[in-house]
């Protein structure tokens, strides 16, 4: 389980590196700022939690 767990880290994170890629300043700020949001959310119910 741990490591389909790793494979699965290093696959967002590649993916997330492609999309940075192809982002302006601006849109790369946002995204940032919706993988913060994600990773806040993430350990606990996310019907509980309000954006």
């Amino acid at each position: 389980m741990a490591a389909l767990q790793e494979d699965l880290r290093r696959i967002h994170k590649a993916e997330n590196e492609k999309i940075r890629a192809v982002l302006t300043l601006a849109q790369r700020a946002k995204f940032e700022t919706v993988l913060a949001q994600r990773k806040a959310m993430r350990g606990s119910s996310r019907d509980e939690r309000v954006l």
